[in-house]
């Protein structure tokens, strides 16, 4: 008898539990609160666009920070639901307003009660939203060029100490969004506690090699002190990842006086032959990230002359060629898909 109870139970969980999967397929996979506080921002001397997380909870950048260059970033907690990124930024290349995608995502989304994001564009407009059943302290604050929002905090004082902390800091927008987290963990943060952080920052052509937007993609998943080992990995990635990579034996100037360009041009390096250093003029129509490069005839990169953020305008970059041998080599500027080269030759 005991035996065809239990035959009979195994069967009717085998039967069951499939079927309540396919009413409700959230129930093979329950869903946590990605409850937490994060600032999404924009760096209109840069460019640059992104994230910054904290939370009591495992692997936060895996759920929370999207972003894409000259697009947007979006933050998405709470009850996360990851497509607010996906198709956010689908929705900001289609050219609709930060308030009209919101208005959109959380039209179609029957839980939006239990949602929060944040959004930013890439002229530094701003939404969020905050839904009445997110975990309180809930809630957000914005300003030029950021919001900050957290659910399951301390109290308001927390997204009020992350806007003051993001407006008053200098420095990259990196540096501000880290700013802000620790101002915000300083006014209590999670009342639950920490155990992950993540740091996205994307800026056009400056992922690993030129490939890519990903400039700054950091995660730390699983620690005591989430925020200040992830400002420790920061560090670690402006020593190797930094504007300042380029050679310390060159120069760059703008040069006044000239009006701007009508195109973006590397201009012949003079003089040319050379035995010593020489002038390298270039001119950009535009602002933009670009890179100037040295490589022999060979097409092998030998150095990074310059690389970094520059303004619209007639330049010119000042190099020592004393550690070079005598050779021809090929310098070459290059800005977003536009690049142009030019040989010069070294006598010793």
């Amino acid at each position: 008898m005991h035996r065809i109870s239990f035959s009979l139970a195994f069967l009717c969980c085998i039967l069951f539990i499939p079927l309540l999967c396919l009413v409700n397929p959230s129930f093979s996979q329950p869903i946590s609160p990605i409850a937490t506080f994060s600032i999404v921002g924009y760096d209109p001397g840069t460019g640059d666009l992104g994230v910054a997380v904290q939370s009591k909870a495992f692997a936060v950048g895996t759920v929370v920070p999207w972003a894409e260059a000259e697009v947007g970033a979006i933050a998405t907690q709470a009850f996360a639901d990851p497509t607010y990124g996906s198709e956010g930024l689908k929705l900001l290349k289609d050219g609709l307003s930060v308030e009209q995608i919101l208005e959109r995502l959380l039209a179609a989304d029957p839980e939006r009660e239990v949602r929060q994001v944040g959004i930013v564009d890439a002229a530094g407009n701003v939404a969020n939203h905050t839904g009445n059943d997110c975990l309180e302290w809930a809630g957000a604050v914005s300003g030029e060029n950021y919001t900050a929002q957290g659910n399951s905090l301390a109290g308001e004082a927390v997204v009020e100490a992350m806007g003051k902390a993001f407006e008053e800091t200098e420095g990259e927008l990196a540096d501000k969004l880290m700013a802000a987290l620790f101002a915000g963990q300083e006014q209590g943060g999670d009342v639950r506690g920490q155990q992950s952080a993540a740091l996205l920052v994307v800026r056009k052509d400056w992922g690993y090699g030129g490939y890519g937007d990903r400039f700054i993609d950091l995660r730390v998943d699983d620690a005591e002190k989430p925020i200040e080992e992830l400002n420790r990995l920061l560090e670690i990635h402006k020593g190797f990842y930094s504007e300042d990579d380029f050679s310390s034996e060159t120069a760059v100037e703008l040069l006044d006086g000239q009006g701007l360009p009508q195109d973006f041009a590397l201009l012949p390096p003079y003089p040319n032959p050379t035995n010593s250093s020489l002038s390298i003029p270039f001119q950009l129509a535009a602002p933009g990230n670009i890179r100037l490069e040295l490589f022999n005839l060979a097409g092998q990169h030998l150095e990074t002359l310059l690389a970094g953020m520059m303004p619209a305008g007639h330049h010119r970059l000042r190099w020592d060629s004393g550690r070079r041998s005598s050779g021809v080599y090929v310098v070459r500027l290059t800005a977003g898909a536009q690049t142009q080269a030019h040989k010069l030759l070294l006598l010793r």
